[in-house]
């Protein structure tokens, strides 16, 4: 349905509609860059298929986990997930470039103990153990949120060279 046979397709920009499903995308297994910002999406699991995508931005959705999502595992990653109600994080090792979850309630990320990550922006949460963060190989980190009594704690345990504290209204990533 829709556009299951464009299977050449490589670029997609269906952002700022009303779009509750990626399935008519499902076909489309040369896609590398997609822009599906601000639906109403719940689930990824229909782009499984799309083992190309690279440029990847979810956000402003209402997606509930990653899983079954199509990620290209030879190049490196850009992955928005900010502001959607991810509670869990799984992905199988990979290279980021960018990769964003604020705005989700995630405590555990130790799926990414051997992911490659540059820029890694997350929110601050009490119940998170920022100590396993020295497995994950990240280049600099972006903590939304974090009270100014937590951020030396924080950042003793995640690296103080490392780490910006900051809040969504300050941020903006810059390619």
């Amino acid at each position: 349905e829709g556009l299951s046979e464009c299977v050449s397709l490589t670029n997609v920009d269906v952002s700022h509609n009303y779009i509750e499903s990626l399935k008519p995308l499902s076909g489309c297994i040369e896609l590398i860059s997609l822009d599906a910002s601000d639906n109403k999406i719940s689930s990824v699991s229909d782009m499984v298929n799309c083992k190309k995508l690279r440029e990847v931005n979810l956000s402003n959705n209402m997606i509930e986990s990653v899983d079954g999502i199509g990620l290209s595992d030879n190049d490196t990653i850009i992955l928005d997930l900010s502001n959607n109600i991810l509670t869990e994080f799984q992905l199988p090792p990979l290279r980021f470039k960018y990769l964003s979850v604020y705005g989700n309630v995630i405590q555990d990320f130790s799926s990414l103990k051997d992911s490659t990550v540059y820029t890694f922006v997350f929110d601050y949460n009490e119940e998170t153990d920022y100590s396993s963060f020295a497995s994950i190989d990240a280049t600099e980190y972006y903590i939304m949120n974090c009270p100014k009594d937590k951020q030396i704690y924080v950042s003793e345990l995640i690296g103080k060279y490392r780490t910006t504290f900051t809040n969504a209204e300050e941020y903006t990533y810059s390619d």
